[in-house]
């Protein structure tokens, strides 16, 4: 569950090292993975009421019928557990699961938690999953699906594979209408709109360690695009309690086999994909505008340090 880190002063640093808690917290170094607010004096308590919110979040969507009571349930993208932590009540009525592709986090998972099975998971669903087909009655992926650029239909496939007949599948989403103040700094959005979004990748090539690529998605596109392997139950634009201004989907596998490539096409007769398309290419162009800005400063640097390098040379230089 990866959010872009936030670049705000943050608290002393006493307070990075994690107090005695009952579940125990994770070290800084892995909770900061998942992104989290640092501006207030306890970081901790921010930590703890992310993930409550994001729990309370996913218990309010799921079916008023809704029971625990024997289900296997997969947190996809788990990180070190914040959101899962908060599920150890319920975890003694089922069955609860966590993976992440950060290994450090499933092992401190493992040794801390051991309510929850973890597995570490691999960046891309080749090969797949080690788990048999219909293994789970709910997989929620919070903030997951928000950084998937390529590789998002072929997890989609994969989660689909895992869910049983009448499964869920909860995903987060991030809508057009972001507030642009919760972006990465450096991050340039032209004025993102639904009809014109579809499936929007910014900061492309951007590390993990610094929050990833980020993807906004339109519901339009969501329902052509994942109605066509899920029966699509319940789709919210904004509202999810956090990560802030996501929206979700709330989503039941269908029957028959569906490629990679079927999610990924086009939608016949949909002018608002093209749209997309030409928005999406002009947010890169103004990302690729501003790396060659970027890259031309830095090779007017190193030009200049070499001059400077060469003068010095020829003073220390004894004379001939």
């Amino acid at each position: 569950m990866l959010e872009p880190p936030v670049q705000r002063k943050g608290p002393p640093l006493a307070a990075f090292e994690p107090p005695s808690h009952d579940p125990p917290y994770p070290p800084w170094e892995l909770a900061m993975r998942v992104g989290w607010e640092r501006q207030t004096d306890d970081p901790w308590q921010n930590y703890e009421r992310f993930g409550r919110a994001s729990r309370d979040a996913i218990v309010e969507a799921l079916p008023a019928d809704w029971t625990w009571d024997g289900k296997r349930v997969l947190d996809f993208g788990c990180g070190a557990g914040r959101t899962l932590r908060h599920f150890i009540a319920e975890a003694r009525a089922g069955e609860f699961y966590g993976c992440d592709i950060d290994e450090p986090s499933i092992e401190w998972l493992r040794e801390h938690l051991p309510q929850f099975q973890v597995f570490a998971n691999p960046e891309r669903p080749r090969p797949p999953l080690d788990l048999p087909d219909c293994s789970f009655d709910l997989i929620y992926a919070v903030s997951v699906f928000t950084h998937l650029t390529s590789a998002w239909s072929a997890w989609a496939l994969q989660l689909r594979r895992l869910l049983r007949p009448d499964g869920l599948l909860l995903a987060t989403f991030i809508f057009p209408g972001w507030d642009p103040a919760l972006l990465p700094p450096g991050v340039i959005v032209g004025g993102l709109a639904e009809n014109r979004t579809g499936m929007n990748a910014i900061g492309l090539g951007r590390p993990a360690a610094q929050g990833g690529p980020l993807i906004f998605h339109s519901p339009w596109w969501l329902r052509a695009h994942w109605g066509r392997a899920f029966e699509i139950l319940r789709i919210v634009d904004t509202g999810f309690r956090w990560p802030q201004d996501h929206g979700y989907a709330l989503m039941r596998p269908t029957a028959g086999d569906v490629s990679t490539a079927d999610l990924e096409a086009p939608e016949p007769d949909e002018l608002r994909e093209y749209a997309a398309l030409q928005e999406n290419l002009r947010q890169l162009e103004r990302e690729q505008s501003r790396v060659w800005e970027r890259l031309s400063h830095l090779q007017e640097r190193q030009a200049a340090l070499r001059e400077r390098n060469a003068r010095l040379t020829r003073r220390l230089s004894p004379p001939s």
